[in-house]
């Protein structure tokens, strides 16, 4: 009984930390893409300015 809630409890651990991986990459994958289409806009910008 012991042993099988310890292995539901590393199963569950397993998951969660899969989820917050996936979360994470795809937090970060935001920031860049959001800050590759900043710095797109702003080289756009400085070339029509010049």
């Amino acid at each position: 009984m012991l042993a099988q809630k310890q292995s539901t409890l590393v199963l569950v651990s397993e998951s969660t930390s899969k989820k917050v991986i996936v979360i994470f990459s795809k937090a970060i994958s935001l920031v860049l893409l959001s800050l590759g289409l900043t710095l797109l806009t702003y080289g756009t910008v400085l070339s029509l300015a010049t």
